[in-house]
């Protein structure tokens, strides 16, 4: 079988100049620390919001940090009550060869949410999002980050239906990292 490369490296794949200043500024062991730290907080957020939209018991939260972002979850639900979210598993595109896991799912609206753990709302999550709508298998016409602060316990959204080009940049993105691989054996395709 084919190993399918994840959404997430590829929009990481390659680090804009801020990171690599930031990298720079602090030292790689540092910012890998950090970086780690922050990784467990926004996963055991995930995890939590995963078991409590499926009905599961939930997870007990390791941080004050992450019960500060579910805390902005919970003022994000009461602002948004029309929004009925369901989880979906791991999505897989045996064509592009990636695959991915969203995190929300609103069928009403024909929506894939991201839920960050973040201080901000990064270009890349939407490159990111464009790979999931390219796994997903259904008709998404909107895409949208749900920030969650993990120290103001406040959140942002934004949404945007500009579905078409999220793909664009997101194939862009998956070739530049196969060609810079040297995985010369793939095909390369585009949204068109």
């Amino acid at each position: 079988m084919v190993e399918l490369d994840r959404v997430s490296v590829v929009v990481n794949y390659f680090k804009d100049e801020q990171y690599v200043k930031r990298v720079a500024a602090e030292g790689l062991r540092a910012w890998n620390a950090k970086g780690n730290k922050a990784k467990k907080i926004g996963s055991n957020a995930d995890e939590y919001i995963r078991a409590e939209i499926n009905g599961e018991s939930l997870p007990k939260l390791k941080s004050e940090e992450a019960k500060t972002a579910i805390r902005a979850w919970d003022s994000f639900k009461r602002d948004y009550p029309q929004l009925k979210f369901c989880t979906l598993p791991r999505m897989e595109s045996e064509q592009l060869g990636v695959t991915g896991e969203l995190d929300l799912l609103e069928k009403d609206e024909a929506m894939i949410v991201d839920v960050k753990v973040a201080y901000k709302i990064q270009p890349s999550y939407w490159i990111q999002q464009g790979g999931y709508t390219l796994t997903i298998g259904e008709k998404v016409k909107k895409v949208g980050i749900l920030r969650l602060d993990k120290y103001l316990g406040e959140y942002e959204y934004k949404t945007t239906e500009r579905i078409k080009e999220m793909q664009q940049l997101f194939i862009s993105n998956l070739n530049m990292m196969r060609f810079w691989r040297g995985d010369y054996e793939h095909d390369y395709f585009s949204t068109s």
